[in-house]
């Protein structure tokens, strides 16, 4: 089993600018992503 998690994101300005290489703000919040991948 794998098992992985990553912290939302809110993006403050800027997104998606961030994408082509531009400048933004942005911080993590308390809520979090979670997959498991099972065989």
């Amino acid at each position: 089993m794998i098992r992985v998690t990553a912290p939302g994101r809110a993006g403050i300005i800027g997104n998606p600018t961030d994408g082509y290489g531009g400048t933004m703000i942005a911080c993590s919040i308390k809520n979090r992503a979670e997959v498991i991948i099972e065989e």
